[in-house]
């Protein structure tokens, strides 16, 4: 009898090793797998080497938008530009600016035209009671996401 005890107290020792080993194993490389969203483990470089997450690199394009004339100051002292230079860069970012409004303006009226012909599609294709229940319930939802998100316009779109 008690041989059994100690055998059943050994294999539910040994089986409790086995899952905190298991356990602690999972949450030291979880950390450091490639899809993973945890940060890194200091110290663990070695176990498995991964780039540093980073946001994508931004073009000087998309990064003009926000502060030309830093970036503009930033490039003369870096890549010593003449003021000719610094001169025609600016025009170039400010030409560059007003045709992505342009775009971003087009993209709009293409977006909100697609939405109509979309609702104007569902409304031919529900009966008027089916119509009213589909507003209640999704309109609304959309609308409240929306709301609730804000966006990430520049300020000279608007």
């Amino acid at each position: 009898m008690k041989e059994d005890l100690r055998t059943q107290l050994w294999v539910s020792l040994f089986a409790i090793v086995v899952f905190l080993m298991g356990l602690g194993t999972g949450v030291l490389f979880d950390a450091r797998l490639p899809g993973s969203r945890r940060p890194p483990i200091r110290g663990l470089d070695s176990l498995h080497e991964r780039t540093p997450r980073r946001p994508p690199a931004r073009s000087l394009v998309g990064y003009q938008g926000r502060a030309p004339g830093r970036m503009l100051r930033r490039l003369g002292t870096s890549l010593d530009l003449s003021d000719e230079q610094t001169e025609n860069l600016e025009a170039l970012f400010r030409t560059q600016r007003e045709q992505f409004g342009e775009i971003g303006r087009d993209m709009r009226q293409q977006l909100d035209a697609r939405r109509e012909a979309f609702q104007t599609s569902i409304a031919e294709i529900l009966t008027p009671a089916q119509m009213e229940l589909f507003e209640e319930k999704f309109r609304g939802k959309v609308q409240r996401k929306a709301k609730s998100r804000p966006r990430k316009t520049s300020p000279r779109l608007r």
